[in-house]
C-alpha cells in the first residue's frame, strides 16, 4: 500500500462496507446512486482499499493529497471518479470517491462515510458532517452559468434545527463572469451572505469550486482529479 493511502489511513477511522451503506441509507442519498449498476462494485473497491487502514490522526492537506494521488495510486480506486475536497470548519481535506449517479446528480463519499451530492458540480446536499445541508435548489444558478451570468437568482437551502425539524434559508444571488470560465455567485439572505466560486473546464463541467455549506461548516472546496 503506497504512501498516499497510508496518509489517508492516518486521517480516517477504520471503515467497513456496512458503515458506508448505513450512512448512505440514513442520508437518503442512495436514491441518487440507485440507478448505477456499478455502485456495489465501487463501494466494494472502497471497502477493500481502506479495510486495513489504521486509526484517525491529524490528516493531510489538500496539497499533500494532490501530490500523492498519482495515476498509480488512483488506479487502486478502480474507475470511480475522484475529487479532492476540503471543508473549512474545521479544516479537513480528503479524497472523494464517486459512488454513483442519478441523472445530473453525482454522489461522492469520503473514506469515512461523509457524502456530498452534486448537481452538475453544484453542491445540493451533505451528510455525515453534522449541521448538514439537507438540500439546495440550484436550478437558477445552473441556468445562469449556462447563460454566462444572471441577477436576482433565487436559491433555497434546507437544514435541520436542534429538534430535527426542517427549516429553510432563502437567498437572492447574482452570478457574474469574472473571466472566461470563472464565475462568482454572491448571495444575500435575511441575516447571512456568502459567495461561491466556480471554474468551468474545457468540457463545460465544473472543474473546481468553493461552495457554501452553511454557517456552521463554512465552505467546501472541490477540485476534480478524475471524471
Amino acid at each position: 500500500m503506497g504512501p498516499f493511502l497510508e496518509m489517508i489511513g492516518m486521517q480516517i477511522k477504520r471503515v467497513w462496507l456496512s458503515r458506508v451503506l448505513i450512512a448512505f441509507a440514513m442520508s437518503g442519498l442512495l436514491g441518487a446512486c440507485g440507478n448505477d449498476p456499478n455502485q456495489a462494485g465501487r463501494i466494494g473497491q472502497i471497502s477493500q482499499i481502506f479495510d486495513n487502514l489504521g486509526p484517525r490522526t491529524p490528516g493531510p492537506t489538500a496539497a499533500q493529497i494532490r501530490a500523492y494521488l498519482t495515476p498509480e495510486v488512483a488506479a487502486q480506486f478502480g474507475d470511480a471518479p475522484l475529487k479532492i475536497g476540503t471543508v473549512e470548519k474545521p479544516l479537513l481535506s480528503s479524497v472523494l470517491i464517486g459512488v454513483g449517479e442519478n441523472g445530473q446528480v453525482a454522489t461522492f463519499t469520503t473514506p469515512d462515510g461523509v457524502s456530498f451530492a452534486l448537481n452538475n458540480g453544484l453542491l445540493i446536499g451533505s451528510r455525515g458532517l453534522g449541521d448538514d445541508l439537507m438540500s439546495a435548489d440550484v436550478a437558477a444558478t445552473l441556468r445562469a452559468i449556462a447563460a454566462g451570468g444572471g441577477r436576482g437568482l433565487i436559491r433555497v437551502h434546507r437544514y435541520l434545527d436542534g429538534e430535527e425539524q426542517m427549516f429553510v434559508r432563502s437567498f437572492v444571488c447574482d452570478l457574474v463572469a469574472e473571466e472566461p470560465g470563472a464565475f462568482r455567485e454572491r448571495c444575500q439572505g435575511e441575516t447571512l451572505q456568502f459567495e461561491n466560486i466556480y471554474r468551468i473546464g474545457a468540457n463545460g463541467a465544473v472543474a473546481s469550486s468553493r461552495q457554501w455549506i452553511g454557517p456552521e461548516r463554512g465552505y467546501l472546496s472541490l477540485e476534480r482529479f478524475r471524471d
